[in-house]
C-alpha cells in the first residue's frame, strides 16, 4: 500500500511525496519512495487521484491546472501533461476518476466557487 502526500509550505519542485506503507507492531510506518511534481506556487495541491489501470497520477493544482504524472516510480518523475487551465470560476478543488471500462472513463473535477452572483 502507498500514500501520496502534499504538504503546505513545500518547495515548488518535488512537491508531492510517495511513501510505501508497512505494517509494523500493529502500526503503519512510511518509507519514502520518491519526491516528484511541480507545484505552481499559486495556492495548493488540493486533490490527488491515481488511475491504477492506466498508471497515472493526477493533481489538481488550484488556480493553475490539472497535472498528470506516471504512477510507477520506474517510469520517472517527468510531467506527462497539463490540462483544465481555463473555465474554472475559482479553484480546481476536487478530482476523481469515474471508470466506464477497463481502460476508459472520465476524470471528474470540481470547481470551488464561494459566491455565485445572479
Amino acid at each position: 500500500m502507498h500514500l501520496l502526500n502534499y504538504g503546505k509550505g513545500v518547495p515548488i519542485w518535488d512537491s508531492t511525496w510517495l511513501y510505501k506503507l508497512i505494517a509494523k507492531d500493529g502500526l503503519a510506518e512510511g518509507s519514502l519512495v520518491r519526491k516528484f511534481g511541480v507545484w505552481s506556487g499559486k495556492k495548493e495541491i488540493e486533490a490527488i487521484a491515481k488511475d491504477n489501470e492506466l498508471g497515472h497520477i493526477y493533481f489538481s493544482d488550484e488556480q493553475s491546472a490539472v497535472k498528470k504524472y506516471p504512477a510507477d516510480p520506474k517510469k520517472g518523475n517527468k510531467e506527462i501533461a497539463q490540462f483544465a487551465k481555463e473555465n474554472f470560476a475559482e479553484d480546481i478543488e476536487g478530482i476523481s476518476i469515474h471508470k466506464t471500462g477497463k481502460a476508459s472513463g472520465y476524470l471528474l473535477l470540481s470547481d470551488h466557487v464561494r459566491k455565485i452572483n445572479k
